[in-house]
């Protein structure tokens, strides 16, 4: 059960671009839970694996508590989603930085 976790401090296309572990292999696919914090109100990311979108680009994040802290019970964004095989895409557009965990539960 891999544990993907980002500090992002640009916007980009694809957090996990360059992450072998996001790529889910298969046809049984997975469970997917991720959270997310921002430090700006506003800042926003979206979900895709594969042609199946799971966040639509946009979903705004909670602004964090505290610098660097993701805190589970406020800040998921999913919880043990079922998905497809395929590529994970988090594209984030944000003003300072985010903060980004995802677990990945393979079937």
């Amino acid at each position: 059960m891999p544990l993907l976790r980002r500090f992002v401090n640009a916007s980009s296309g694809d957090i996990f671009a360059t992450d072998i572990l996001s790529n889910i292999p298969g046809q049984r696919g997975a469970l997917v839970s991720l959270w997310a914090v921002g430090v700006t109100e506003g800042d926003s990311l979206g979900v895709q694996v594969g042609s199946q979108i799971i966040a639509v680009q946009g979903t705004r994040v909670n602004v964090e508590a505290a610098s660097g802290v993701i805190t589970t019970n406020r800040d998921q964004l999913l919880f043990r989603e079922a998905v497809p095989g395929g590529k994970i895409v988090v594209p984030v557009a944000l003003t300072t930085n985010m903060d980004v965990q995802l677990v990945i539960e393979y079937l």
